[in-house]
């Protein structure tokens, strides 16, 4: 017999919650314009309702498996949120490599089979791929990495 609260149910509800926050806001707040020619609100709105389609199909699922209630692991939650933060705080004044690698290596101490040489090692490919993206590609006028105090 399944519990009430499953993991996969959590999820879909959460999915159903941002999709169609994201639906009505964009529906409401922007012009959705026509078929022939979209307006700014028409590929949220739709992003939105695909969002909420996925997790409206996950909930469903879950009726027809057996699942245990999650169990909410604060440290991963803490360190996740640590490296978010200092990345906010970091990339303007010490560049978007340095940033990068405070994020990643704060952040992968939630997983404890992580090394902290594997986490230098995805925190420099994720720097790399980020200046390919973000410099070299978008040609955006991000710091790499830069000391202004």
């Amino acid at each position: 017999m399944s519990r009430l609260v499953t993991s996969d149910r959590l999820a879909g509800l959460i999915l159903i919650g941002i999709g169609l926050f994201a639906a009505i806001y964009s529906a409401t707040s922007y012009r959705l314009g026509s078929l022939n020619q979209l307006g700014p609100g028409m590929v949220p709105l739709l992003l939105g309702l695909i969002l909420s389609g996925g997790g409206a199909a996950l909930l469903l699922m879950s009726f027809f498996q057996n699942d245990e209630a999650p169990q909410p692991d604060l440290r991963a939650a803490i360190f996740i949120i640590m490296g978010t933060v200092l990345f906010a705080l970091t990339i303007e004044r010490l560049g978007m490599l340095v940033a990068i690698a405070l994020m990643t290596v704060t952040a992968t101490r939630a997983d404890s089979k992580l090394t902290l040489s594997g986490a230098l090692v995805l925190s420099a490919v994720l720097g790399g791929i980020a200046f390919l993206i973000f410099r070299a590609g978008l040609g955006l006028p991000f710091p790499i990495v830069g000391w202004n105090f």
